[in-house]
């Protein structure tokens, strides 16, 4: 009977699966990020007492949303 090979530490043994949970977790995070802006740009385009124009809430909702 051999023992499972224990040469490694066990973080290290498992760092892709944790390298690629930080990737996604880091993705997820920006998703968020640009969700959230481009709802408040989108709140700020639809209020009527808007100070901003629409033209310009309109340009700066679409160069967010190429991000």
């Amino acid at each position: 009977m051999s023992s499972p090979p224990q040469s490694q530490p066990l973080i290290r043994r498992n760092f892709g699966g944790i390298k690629k949970i930080m990737e996604s977790a880091i993705a997820l995070g920006e998703m968020w990020d640009n969700l959230r802006r481009s709802t408040e740009l989108i709140n700020l385009a639809m209020t009527r007492d808007s100070k901003c124009p629409d033209k310009e809430v309109k340009e700066i909702l679409r160069r967010s949303l190429k991000t």
